[in-house]
């Protein structure tokens, strides 16, 4: 989810605890990735998500019921389900000149909530979730260390793990530039004017961001977006119910209700088709990408 800086260009981003009874520390791999590779085929690879459900001496000196080690958390360089796509430079610049970014990390404080807001800060009355540490793990993903916490929200969040899959989805305030290559429009309106198509292709966009007699105008992008890393902010990772990013998504569920969940819903089989189709223009897409960023 990303939100709105400016009306030209930008956009906020955002794709009942019961008594808990924990058992002894556990930890389980049992996910696929789907990902582009060299040549943009799909790959398909097992992915080694482990996790720990804490014990109740852990859980009372950590705050912490559950930990999710490796798990694929953003893509890089590939397009969304809600068809934006973060270039790995965005994740590179939070990891190593982000002040935010690095500041939360080393205080372990980078806090998540339940569901999407539109809000620029996390709110404590529904923290339910903590990145610890995120790093570019190859093949178009990002991945990191979840931490499931011991607030109310966090309770709620762990029974859904527990029968479900919730999904994860970044937070964050930015600017959009438009992919043209894989099809964007831009249209625009103003008070005294309807929306008009303004731009369909990068000599128009280029026309329209130097014309000072549309400043006034509502920008909006109909189609494929990339994400500029230069003005991003990142405010969190959130607990959704559909993830933007078909493999961003926790689970403690036994591994043959997950497997049924992942070939029998319906919501799931086309974001994975979408994710592979998606996959399928990796190539031409980081072209777009590396054309997009450096423009001048």
């Amino acid at each position: 989810m990303l939100t709105k800086l400016k009306p030209k260009t930008g956009m906020i981003f955002s794709g009942g605890a019961s008594p808990l009874e924990i058992s002894s520390p556990q930890s389980a791999s049992k996910k696929i990735i789907i990902s582009a590779g060299v040549n943009g085929e799909i790959k398909i690879e097992k992915e080694n998500i482990d996790y720990k459900i804490l014990s109740p001496s852990e859980i009372e000196e950590t705050g912490t019921l559950a930990i999710f080690y490796n798990q694929p958390i953003s893509f890089y360089d590939i397009p969304t389900i809600n068809l934006m796509t973060y270039p790995l430079k965005l994740w590179h610049n939070l990891l190593n000149e982000d002040e935010f970014t690095t500041s939360a990390l080393e205080q372990h404080s980078l806090w998540g909530e339940n569901n999407h807001t539109t809000l620029d800060y996390v709110d404590f009355n529904n923290t339910s979730l903590r990145i610890e540490k995120f790093w570019d793990d190859g093949n178009n993903v990002i991945s990191g260390e979840v931490h499931i916490l011991d607030t109310a929200a966090g309770r709620d969040l762990f029974s859904m793990c527990k029968t479900g899959r919730p999904g994860l989805s970044s937070r964050g305030v930015g600017d959009l530039i438009p992919d043209f290559l894989h099809g964007c429009k831009v249209y625009g309106s103003s008070k005294a004017n309807e929306s008009r198509l303004l731009a369909s292709n990068e000599e128009e966009w280029d026309r329209i961001s130097n014309d000072p007699s549309l400043n006034h105008y509502q920008i909006e992008f109909q189609g494929f977006t990339i994400v500029d890393p230069e003005p991003y902010v990142n405010v969190c990772w959130d607990a959704v119910s559909y993830p933007a990013v078909p493999i961003a998504a926790v689970s403690l569920a036994p591994k043959e209700v997950l497997k049924e969940y992942m070939e029998n819903n319906p919501v799931e089989k086309r974001l994975r088709k979408f994710m592979e189709a998606s996959t399928v223009r990796d190539i031409d897409f980081k072209k777009n990408i590396a054309a997009a960023v450096n423009r001048d």
